[in-house]
């Protein structure tokens, strides 16, 4: 009997999670009060962040977000959630650095990366495109 391939499942949110990357956007919405601002704050494009803003929005049957006429603001239940947001974004970050403490015994690494620059002879890199510096 010919086997039907799996499926893979990936992870649905239930109606009323939020995700750490969705607390880091609020918070990202707070300081700079610009949906574009915020999304390049954390690494998305603006239409990612509308995306994501309007999921959380479904997910919690409440705005956090309004922009309306250009005018980016965050709505009251979004204020009641920010210090909560603000609190697990800032402990995510102390748990990610205490994890990089423990598995690299105190060694910081920094990779650096470059562009391909235009050049008269062509393109060229000042610095190959992935170096690992280490520093104790």
């Amino acid at each position: 009997m010919p086997t039907t391939p799996r499926r893979r499942r990936t992870a649905v949110p239930s109606a009323d999670t939020l995700r750490v990357r969705d607390f880091r956007l609020l918070v990202a919405l707070h300081e700079t009060g610009n949906l574009t601002a915020a999304a390049e704050q954390v690494g998305i494009t603006q239409p990612a962040a509308t995306k994501q803003v309007k999921a959380m929005h479904r997910r919690l049957k409440e705005r956090l977000h309004d922009s309306e006429a250009g005018d980016d603001k965050l709505t009251p239940a979004a204020h009641a959630l920010l210090p909560a947001a603000v609190d697990i974004v800032q402990a995510y970050h102390r748990g990610m650095h205490e994890l990089h403490e423990a598995h690299h015994g105190g060694q910081h690494l920094l990779q650096v990366g470059s562009r391909p620059i235009p050049t008269n002879g062509g393109i060229g890199c000042s610095i190959p495109s992935s170096c690992v510096f280490t520093a104790t």
